[in-house]
């Protein structure tokens, strides 16, 4: 029921516990609120409560921008947040509202279209003398609008501190997380509020077993069917819904009283319509958009059911994706589409999501290998935007040799040409002055120019439909994108593109000891995931990983590790883990790697093959580096942060270093055995035994 279709001055009469006259109200309404600074106000049982011009809830995720910005589907378009205000808040918030008798001026709800019929059966009365009144078919609960009139004035803050608190606390985070510009990346949606017309309801549900509210919509009779299309442009509709519970803390499964959340297929059957059903726990904050959710109040079993709502209300604008010109160049240049990979379902995006003009830098070392030109042209089909992706690239091979330079000069014109003009930057160097893939990584680093995030790969690689979106998406789903890295080990693809059905997920886990004392690490598949969400992992990818490109002021990498292989990752996940960086495996495949090296020439082939005393001279340097590597693993090194201790990666890895001992589950990464597909450690394995020879 909206706050219009009550009696105002009644309600008003009804929460200060009076009978104050209609005029009076009248003149207490236009009372200006005070301003926002903080307040300390006494609540009526004696305590005293602070409130802040920055009540923000701190449960509030990434994940919950996504869901009410831009939702994968309906059902996505809710968000759940627990523990939101404190066990002792809910507690004092329930004392408050138990204080000023709110439970009996509680009267039965009724519906919009309920007053409405109410309306025509009082009409209808006036002609036959009789008297009616309609109680509600569509919800059994005992409710009361807070009106906004009372809410802004000095009274309500003293007498209701606790829910001015709640209240405000939410309309200054939803603005901040979904109006702010600054705090949302989604730059095709705009969301409007107008926090003046913010609605509050108060509402308790018997424990009978049939008190209820069926399936509706908060904006209207139905709810818009089509996520991809959600502007409520012209009106302040209601935008979002926030549900506030305050049952028995002790509330369970028994107990009832979900709400259940609708997929909008009304297609199908009853028995077989998808939903989500959500327990009421005391503290626990539900939000969804109010013009996409339908939802259900099921009925409580045992105890009384109490939740307060607020509604806020505003518009919805979404803007449709434009290509550039460069896109469009892109697209029509010949060729394109030859490195397309049509084979494996795009990777899953949010709908019509945009993440403003962000760019990618992709660092690519090269050695002697004639896949690095195909690896581009797969970057670039497969990016939804590839005018926004910049490509840096170290070349080594023989300059000496024609033949050799020609491979990689054509390989360059094969690329579109309109994109290789101002996104491609490389340098080149001779491979007999290469010392392995730390200092080619850190020279394709020097490459970045502004680009806001950073993708790391190796020159041998195939890319799924839209990895450039879903890795940013992915991201900002962690709960610090800024110190965050994506990074896995992928499955593999075999010449000439012939890409696995792989999609799904890996995580690196510690392996074995080597003969030199290094840790070593494999990739294990994961059985199918059913969400989109990272899975956390404390090891490092070198051949991929993602994250904003502020990494590289924090663990920029070390030049000077020259012919290190084994240790060069294990160095890097210590740094970003020292350095307070949280590292997650992607959900889902993004990506395919080329683990034979039967095309090309390797760096330990060319340098394997040297006399004695060259060979000596490696040998030496490439010992050095390890040592380098094993002081970092002790913690030691002017490279190295003070967010986390060496020790504390040790032990969240479950591994002893100094014994040289993987304890039981470290291969599991913290998840249960059962999270891991079958043939997991066979296929993995093999990757590995690639690895060993690289």
């Amino acid at each position: 029921m909206s706050e219009q279709q009550q009696d105002i001055p009644s309600l008003i009469s009804s929460f200060l516990g009076n009978t104050t006259k209609k005029k009076e109200l009248d003149t207490e309404a236009k009372v200006v609120m005070p301003s926002r600074d903080d307040l300390k106000l006494r609540t009526t049982n004696g305590n005293d409560i602070e409130t802040t011009s920055s009540q923000i809830i701190k449960g509030w995720t990434p994940s919950t921008t996504n869901s009410l910005l831009t939702p994968p589907n309906v059902i996505g378009a809710c968000d759940i947040i627990d523990h939101t205000f404190g066990k002792a808040f809910a507690k004092s918030l329930q004392t408050e509202l138990e204080m000023n008798n709110i439970h009996e001026k509680l009267e039965p709800a009724r519906t919009a279209q309920d007053l409405q019929t109410n309306d025509l059966m009082q009409s209808f009365s006036a002609f036959t003398g009789t008297t009616s009144n309609v109680r509600s078919s569509v919800r059994q609960d005992l409710s009361s609008i807070v009106p906004r009139s009372f809410r802004k004035s000095p009274t309500f803050r003293t007498k209701y501190p606790h829910l001015h608190k709640m209240i405000s606390s939410i309309e200054q985070t939803v603005s901040l997380y979904l109006v702010d510009k600054k705090q949302n990346s989604f730059g095709n949606v705009d969301i409007n509020l107008d926090l003046s017309l913010t609605s509050v309801q108060i509402a308790k549900y018997k424990g009978d077993g049939i008190s209820g509210y069926k399936r509706h919509c908060d904006n209207g009779l139905t709810c818009n069917h089509d996520v991809s299309s959600t502007s409520t442009e012209g009106a302040n509709h209601r935008v979002i819904t926030a549900v506030y519970y305050l049952t028995d803390e002790d509330w369970n499964d028994d107990d009832a009283g979900h709400l259940r959340i609708y997929d909008l297929d009304k297609s199908c059957s009853n028995d077989s319509q998808k939903y989500y059903d959500i327990l009421p726990y005391s503290d626990r904050l539900v939000l969804f958009r109010s013009d996409l959710v339908e939802h259900e109040v099921l009925p409580s079993m045992k105890r009384t059911r109490m939740a307060i709502t607020v509604w806020l209300y505003g518009t919805v604008n979404q803007h449709s994706k434009q290509e550039t010109k460069l896109q469009e160049m892109v697209k029509n240049e010949k060729g394109y589409k030859e490195y397309l990979c049509s084979s494996i379902p795009p990777l899953q995006t949010l709908e019509d999501s945009n993440y403003g003009d962000k760019k990618i830098f992709v660092s690519i070392p090269a050695y002697r290998d004639t896949e690095t030109h195909p690896t581009i042209r797969s970057l670039i089909e497969n990016a939804t935007y590839p005018d926004r992706v910049f490509v840096g690239v170290v070349y080594q091979y023989d300059t000496y040799s024609e033949l050799e330079r020609k491979k990689y000069e054509d390989g360059k014109r094969a690329l579109p040409q309109s994109w290789t003009l101002n996104n491609l930057r490389t340098l080149t160097l001779d491979y007999r002055n290469a010392t392995g893939p730390c200092y080619a990584r850190y020279l394709a680093q020097s490459l970045l120019v502004d680009e806001e995030y950073i993708l790391q790969i190796d020159s041998h690689m195939r890319f799924r439909t839209g990895w450039d979106e879903f890795l940013i998406q992915q991201l900002h789903q962690c709960p610090n994108p800024e110190r965050s890295v994506l990074t896995k080990y992928p499955p593999g693809y075999t010449l000439p593109n012939e890409i696995s059905s792989e999609t799904r997920a890996t995580l690196l886990v510690p392996w074995k000891f080597d003969s030199h004392g290094m840790l070593r690490q494999k990739g294990r598949l994961l059985n199918e995931s059913e969400t989109l969400q990272n899975i956390p992992c404390l090891l490092y990818a070198a051949g991929f990983n993602f994250s904003c490109a502020s990494v590289i002021k924090d663990c920029p990498y070390d030049k000077h590790l020259p012919h290190l292989f084994f240790g060069e990752e294990l160095s890097m996940a210590i740094r970003l883990y020292m350095h307070g960086y949280d590292l997650y495996s992607p959900p889902t495949t993004v990506c395919y790697h080329l683990w034979s090296r039967d095309h090309r020439t390797t760096f330990q082939g060319d340098f394997g093959t040297t006399n004695d005393n060259e060979k000596k001279v490696l040998d030496k340097k490439r010992l050095a580096s390890l040592e380098k590597v094993k002081c970092i693993m002790r913690g030691d090194g002017d490279q190295l942060g003070s967010v986390r201790s060496v020790d504390e990666f040790w032990k969240s890895l479950n591994v002893d270093r100094d014994k040289k001992v993987l304890y039981k589950g470290a291969e599991d990464a913290g998840l249960s055995p059962d999270s891991f597909a079958s043939h997991s450690s066979a296929l993995l394995e093999s990757i590995a035994n690639s690895i060993k020879n690289m």
